[in-house]
């Protein structure tokens, strides 16, 4: 692979309204704690770049997560030159040659039309490099240092800036503190108001070395992580992205001549590995410290931030678990950390706590870790970290399980609170992980009493139409119910999307329909229905309607992450034939190697990992479980290079769009028949090879060979 093969403006052309991955054209290493991104127009609030753009603002050092989180410590750097004096980043802009530019995981590179210059920018952890080549007079900076604290020149080629937090948090006065130094003297500083400032140099036309980093610590650190970037040459500190880059990605290689699909797999590579995002740093022992915004101290140890577990916990995380293991190892550190200082467990992290989106899905993150031998040292405190957030609820909502008092006392979240099937269902998944860690722990009290807590999902569930609804105190079921309906007990989709979010005990789920063709009538109502909806508690449309009507699967939202499970129900009652059409389908056709890519919110690596699982042909249906489930791969072959240093290699003999179906499976040259790969089995090493049709082939699935449901075992 060579990184020029991945364009960042995949899923980049978004609006509030509608969604193709919202994601941002990132410049960036591996987990890093800084992200750079062009600058189209900041008129526009989170979405401020646009591939269409024509203009550029300048460069910026971002750690927006999602547009819907927004941005925190950010500063915005445009060189400029000739004889104009802008005084914002407004004036400053100028148009840049698209045709031209080169926007790269490890590299950017644009052309300013009005200024007559070339910018070229490498990462790196803490910071960056750019390179500029002045072809006029006058040359020089115009820094945007928003909610600035500071500014000083330190010697005359080194500022340092102290950037004030621009967004609610616990710490109203998070500063980064940003070191900046340049080859050639300043002559010149001219500060017009307080957040723009410009920078000129002594030479008149120069090619001009600019290398920046960050601390969240102090000034102190800012500069020592700038003394640390400056020892190397530009060239090597491309060189070094590059391979940095290269070392991830090239752990799946692709053989196959669907290049748009190829280019779609490499592209959402680079996606799994942006988040979360590094926010420890390394003292003058090279020791890592990190700053809490809580306590408001500098701690020891690792920390990572940047992640809602309600969007990764299912897709990104098992990613790791078996091409990234060492980078889990440290995340789970990080994550151990926060509860260490906070006293819970993250749920949506940027830079800390915000307590958004329902249940407490870091919980699946450490049971799949748990079950895969991963970090075995740190789940006895995981474990104690788990079980408070499950029994203890903190007024303070943004911590643990909003209404965990009612949902212990009841056996469901009560629906005055919002969200509460999802709620509930999520809670019953984090307990059937709770169950899974004190197993591997041999806590046999803990295991029985949260496996029988993981049945709770059954008390939201509604015999007279065989849907999760929600419930009052009192035990009623809402009226005026709609299956169409948005919103309310539900999250960002009606129950078509989230009642069937019981993934740990799809066999449980299944026994609570008369019969196993009653829940498959569910299944295939969920499949056939349009995609109509009602806006139900939401008032208004909002972008993910809109989105599960341009994708036009029925009722199967793909595009939010309620859904992404969906199709492979169908195994649980051994039907995988029909999951495995909707999935090539899916694969298919909605996802593109354009600026539209994605078909909804891609979050932080879970929409880019559901599709890198799904191209490969089996996907972690139950995160926690150790187990995956066999769908239908989209390309010839697949190699992985494993953490532990094994191989797992898949090949097909038949991927063209038209067979849409598996006609049979061989595991190291045998014939399997079961839909499922255990962990440890991957990890070994195999030959899994696929053999597709045109028409399916429907076999009758012995039990024996369905996946498993764990809690009722």
């Amino acid at each position: 692979m060579t990184l020029s093969e991945i364009d960042t403006r995949f899923g980049t052309a978004n609006d509030p309204d509608f969604s193709h991955g919202n994601c941002l054209p990132v410049t960036a290493l591996p987990f890093a704690m800084n992200h750079f991104v062009p600058q189209t127009n900041g008129n526009r609030g989170s979405w401020w770049f646009h591939p269409d753009d024509r203009m550029l603002e300048g460069f910026r050092l971002t750690h927006q997560p999602s547009p819907w989180v927004g941005d925190f410590a950010t500063f915005i750097v445009q060189p400029i030159s000739g004889n104009d004096e802008p005084k914002s980043i407004y004036q400053a802009r100028t148009s840049y040659r698209q045709q031209t530019a080169v926007f790269q995981p490890d590299y950017l590179r644009l052309e300013s039309e009005r200024y007559h210059l070339t910018t070229q920018l490498v990462p790196s952890i803490y910071g960056a490099a750019l390179k500029i080549t002045y072809q006029q007079d006058h040359p020089g900076l115009l820094l945007h240092l928003p909610r600035r604290q500071s500014f000083e020149q330190i010697d005359n080629q080194t500022i340092v800036v102290s950037l004030t937090h621009n967004r609610a948090s616990h710490d109203q006065h998070l500063t980064m503190y940003l070191a900046l130094t340049v080859t050639s003297p300043i002559r010149e500083v001219k500060q017009d108001d307080p957040e723009n400032v410009r920078l000129y140099f002594e030479a008149a036309s120069q090619e001009q070395l600019l290398t920046l980093a960050t601390s969240f610590i102090s000034k102190e650190q800012a500069l020592l992580n700038l003394a640390r970037e400056s020892s190397q040459s530009f060239e090597d500190k491309q060189a070094d992205a590059t391979a940095t880059w290269l070392d991830k990605l090239n752990r799946i290689q692709i053989e196959d001549e669907k290049m748009e699909q190829v280019a779609v797999f490499k592209h959402c590579l680079y996606r799994a590995f942006l988040f979360p995002t590094r926010f420890y740093e390394l003292d003058d022992k090279s020791q890592p410290i990190h700053y809490q915004m809580v306590t408001q101290t500098v701690e020891k140890g690792v920390y990572y931030t940047n992640n809602g577990f309600w969007d990764t916990a299912k897709t990104g995380y098992p990613l790791f678990s078996l091409i990234a293991q060492d980078d889990l190892s440290e995340m789970l550190e990080g994550f151990l950390n926060h509860y260490r200082e906070v006293g819970y467990l993250p749920k949506w992290l940027s830079p800390d706590e915000l307590g958004m989106m329902p249940g407490t899905l870091i919980d699946t993150v450490i049971a799949d870790a748990c079950v895969k031998g991963i970090r075995l040292d740190l789940m006895p405190e995981f474990l104690t970290a788990m079980i408070k957030s499950a029994t203890l609820e903190n007024p303070d909502t943004r911590y643990g399980r909003q209404g965990v008092t009612a949902y212990q006392a009841l056996g469901y979240v009560p629906n005055d609170y919002p969200e509460s099937v999802n709620a509930t269902l999520d809670y019953a998944y984090s307990d059937f992980c709770i169950a899974q860690v004190a197993k591997c722990l041999g806590e046999e009290s803990t295991f029985e009493v949260y496996q029988m807590r993981a049945q709770n999902y059954r008390n939201c569930f509604d015999v007279q139409t065989g849907l999760m609804r929600g419930r009052n105190r009192a035990g009623q079921f809402a009226p005026d119910f709609s299956p169409l309906a948005w919103g309310g007990a539900y999250t960002e989709g009606s129950v078509y999307q989230n009642g069937c979010s019981v993934v740990h005990d799809v066999a449980g789920l299944v026994k609570l329909y008369p019969n196993r063709s009653a829940f498959i009538a569910h299944l295939d109502i969920l499949h056939q229905t349009p995609p109509n909806f009602e806006v139900g508690s939401y008032g208004t449309q909002i972008h993910e309607m809109s989105e599960m009507v341009a994708l036009n699967f029925a009722q199967v939202a793909i595009s939010n992450q309620p859904s992404f499970h969906v199709p492979y129900l169908y195994h649980f009652v051994g039907q995988p034939y029909k999951a495995q059409v909707v999935l090539k389908q899916l694969m298919m056709k909605a996802f593109h190697p354009t600026p539209q890519a994605f078909p909804g919110d891609e979050d932080n690596g879970s929409m880019a990992s559901w599709f890198l699982f799904n191209s490969l042909g089996f996907y972690p249906f139950c995160s926690g479980s150790g187990e995956y489930t066999l769908g239908i791969p989209l390309f010839d072959k697949a190699t992985l290079y494993l953490s532990n240093g094994q191989e797992l290699i898949i090949t097909a003999n038949k991927t063209a769009e038209q067979y849409q179906f598996v006609d049979e499976v061989e595991l190291n040259g045998q014939v399997s028949t079961s839909l499922v790969l255990k962990h440890d089995d991957i990890m070994q090493g195999k030959d899994i090879a696929f053999k597709l049709s045109l028409v399916p082939i429907i076999k009758e699935v012995a039990a024996d060979d369905l996946p498993t449901s764990l809690t009722q075992k």
